[in-house]
């Protein structure tokens, strides 16, 4: 029987997948929180995507 190496990423998505580690408190979230949301997500589509991502060009962080 061949031993199937799982990537960590594999085992990050099973355990999305079926939801054995989810929270059992639900949570809503307000009027506010969803328009600013919504808005977020509608200000994406004011950046295109690039053709191809260059190296260097990701930025930095901290100072």
């Amino acid at each position: 029987m061949e031993q199937r190496l799982v990537s960590q990423t594999e085992r990050w998505l099973q355990l999305q997948r079926e939801g054995n580690a989810a929270s059992t408190n639900v949570q809503a979230s307000t009027p506010t929180e969803q328009e600013l949301a919504s808005q977020r997500w509608l200000d994406s589509y004011k950046h295109s995507i690039p053709e191809r991502y260059e190296q260097g060009s990701e930025g930095k962080i901290g100072n």
